[in-house]
């Protein structure tokens, strides 16, 4: 976690704030547990059968094809992503899958985070009623971009948050301008709803572009100018870069991964406390294993967390609120930078 920043900061543009405020940031870097993942293997297996032109005779398997040709997922990026999960002889370990330990990155969830636990919370918190009431009606909820959560409401304190401006300070790619799409997994409740981007083209290094009206608002989803989470508001994110070839691949692929998700667990059904508590990492999880191939791509990934509760401390006597987030590596040499810029803003 990055060092705190005080409230009285929130008063400049921010490059990171801390845990204590009501705005929090994850560390990019992600560690996994030894926890199996439900989605991941079954999404693998469908994928190499589509490649295969095989047949199966599992149901979840059959839904997740259908899902890849309805969206026209083309067979050379499937490739790709079996390439980046199948090891090869001379990375092979000694455990009984044979695999090496990135090939089973995936086939295990993330450690838990802050938005784990507060998801976990906001269930326990639910009367045994309402956790009989809540349903996973999430894959019709995504299809139209609407908050899968009945806790947000309006009030005084209504908030929206948008991602308004990218900073392209030093393109990934040295010589070709970056292709920039960014997918977004948002909690205000228990059950995330994804969003996707449109394609934003040829970017090079010195550059910025604000997002369009639509692709800015991240919260609410609903339609609403603002809402008041009732107890937090996660907002788990990637910022795929690439030169070309896949991009468009890449940028549907984003917007059909609660589909998969969806695809697997009205299959397989697990107990409904595992199926809340593990729903986010499983997303974050296949979105991972789907779109940071071992190729000339670069995922930038990380999350926000809000907390209700200290909405008045976030905008004292402010409206408006920004937060700048910084990226930067090597590649080849050469060195990239990212700026992602958000904006609270309070009704």
């Amino acid at each position: 976690m990055k060092k705190l920043i005080t409230l009285i900061a929130l008063t400049l543009i921010l490059a990171t704030l801390a845990t204590t405020s009501p705005f929090a940031s994850a560390a990019t870097t992600t560690t996994t547990t030894t926890t199996p993942s439900l989605v991941f293997p079954i999404v693998l297996k469908a994928i190499q059968s589509y490649v295969k032109g095989a047949n199966s005779n599992d149901p979840a398997i059959n839904q997740i094809k259908k899902i890849l040709e309805q969206n026209k997922i083309s067979k050379a990026y499937l490739n790709a992503v079996i390439r980046t999960h199948t090891p090869d002889a001379s990375s092979a370990s000694d455990d009984k899958s044979g695999s090496s330990a990135k090939f089973s990155k995936n086939y295990f969830l993330p450690a838990d985070d802050l938005g784990d636990s507060m998801i976990r919370k906001a269930y326990n918190d639910l009367s045994q009623e309402e956790k009989r009431a809540l349903s996973l009606n999430f894959k019709r909820n995504n299809a139209n971009n609407k908050s899968n959560s009945a806790l947000a409401s309006a009030s005084s304190s209504s908030i929206a948050v948008h991602l308004f401006k990218i900073d392209v300070v030093n393109a990934y790619h040295d010589f070709l301008s970056d292709n920039i799409i960014g997918y977004f997994f948002i909690t205000d409740g228990i059950i995330p709803t994804a969003k996707v981007t449109n394609l934003y083209r040829g970017y090079g290094s010195g550059s910025s572009f604000f997002l369009n009206e639509i692709d800015r608002t991240l919260f609410p989803l609903s339609g609403a100018q603002s809402l008041t989470p009732k107890n937090h508001l996660i907002i788990d994110y990637g910022i795929v870069l690439d030169s070309e070839e896949f991009i468009k691949e890449m940028q549907t692929i984003s917007g059909i991964i609660m589909d998969l998700a969806a695809a697997v667990y009205a299959i397989h059904d697990p107990q409904a406390a595992a199926v809340y508590l593990q729903l986010r990492k499983e997303v974050k999880n296949l979105a991972d294993a789907l779109l940071n191939l071992e190729r000339d791509t670069k995922l930038i990934t990380d999350s926000l967390y809000f907390f209700s509760k200290d909405i008045p401390a976030l905008f004292a006597d402010r409206s408006l609120v920004e937060i700048k987030k910084s990226y930067s590596g090597v590649r080849r040499a050469s060195s990239w930078e990212y700026n992602v810029n958000f904006r609270i803003l309070q009704y």
